[in-house]
């Protein structure tokens, strides 16, 4: 796999610019972008935490007002609070469904940015595979082939 510099300029964001710039593209890096992205994440998750358990707080105590207005023989409005406890619950599993979903994006932007990092620390390393290539190809043909396919 080769790795050029543009994945470098464009992860670290260390392009400067010269001339003509696009006012389109974005000018902060992609690993700045990502990280971002995360912390935002984290945040949304965080409040759906919240409102996820203020949701199970409240079928708690309205499902417990079931239970009185059962004992008080009051069908009534235990059919009332049952309907609003299904409710409650429809609502706080598609939130439950919506947290998990933006916690396995995190999860995938987080082995994106350790990925990047990883291709960014090998290209210093890819470089002297392909010097090395170019020095041993007089010499040893074949090992300059597996090293052409290495690199």
């Amino acid at each position: 796999m080769a790795l050029d510099k543009s994945f470098i300029k464009m992860w670290e964001g260390t392009e400067k610019s010269s001339g003509w710039t696009n006012p389109f593209k974005s000018k902060t890096p992609l690993k700045t972008r990502i990280v971002q992205a995360q912390y935002q994440l984290r945040s949304i998750i965080s409040r759906l935490e919240v409102c996820i358990s203020r949701l199970e707080e409240r079928d708690r105590s309205l499902f417990e007002r079931i239970v009185e207005a059962l004992q008080k023989n009051d069908k009534m409005r235990a059919t009332m609070y049952a309907n609003e406890v299904a409710e409650i619950r429809r609502a706080a599993k598609s939130l439950l469904a919506t947290q998990l979903a933006l916690e396995q994006v995190s999860l995938r932007l987080e082995t994106i940015t350790e990925f990047g990092d990883v291709m960014v620390g090998l290209a210093p390393v890819i470089g002297v595979i392909k010097e090395l290539k170019g020095v041993i190809k007089g010499i040893m043909p074949e090992l300059a082939i597996e090293l052409d396919q290495l690199g």
